[in-house]
């Protein structure tokens, strides 16, 4: 779909509700600095929208501290988040896929029962298998991404660890070089 056919789309939705007591007001955004309303996109838009889920991995905490749940795909999946930004509420529909091609099955089965079928304000749906729905706003339970493996030792240190081999091999041949040079001239 084109800008052009998202704008037409949106002024009509906004002629429709001018009826209504609180009518909808939606633009189409180009940034996302004016919060939108709607939002989709990639992996990295929940990262610039502040999203409650940011990363491919997560684990469910509570307040105390207690892992409840410690999710790290092996494969791509999609979440439906609501949430309120500075400003204004945000739904968003993301994808960690490459292409987003897991989005239209994860809209169809999520939106089977239309939007009043809908519970929580988080909804994450893979390849296979069925859609999981979690309320996080009305709980205790708040998502945090997944700490990093910490790096091998060679990966961590391993400028040091090259520069000290160059210097043990320049340390090498300068100590064998004068008794090569001494065979040599006998």
């Amino acid at each position: 779909m084109d800008r052009f056919k998202l704008q037409l789309a949106a002024r009509l939705v906004q002629a429709l509700q001018e009826t209504t007591k609180t009518p909808l007001r939606p633009e189409v955004a180009s940034d996302p600095h004016p919060r939108p309303l709607l939002a989709l996109g990639g992996p990295g838009l929940p990262q610039t929208l502040k999203a409650p889920l940011r990363t491919p991995g997560f684990r469910l905490v509570d307040g105390a501290g207690t892992l409840w749940l410690e999710v790290n795909p092996g494969a791509p999946y999609a979440a439906l988040q609501a949430f309120a930004s500075e400003g204004g509420p945000v739904l968003l529909l993301s994808h960690t896929s490459q292409d987003g091609r897991l989005l239209a099955p994860f809209l169809q089965e999520t939106l089977r029962e239309g939007w009043f079928g809908l519970h929580g304000d988080l909804v994450l749906g893979g390849p296979e298998g069925p859609v999981v729905s979690l309320a996080l706003r009305e709980s205790d339970l708040r998502v945090q991404p997944l700490p990093e493996n910490p790096p091998s030792l060679l990966a961590r240190y391993r400028r040091e660890v090259y520069l000290g081999l160059g210097l043990l091999a320049l340390l090498l041949l300068a100590w064998f070089y004068p008794k090569v040079v001494r065979r040599g001239k006998a």
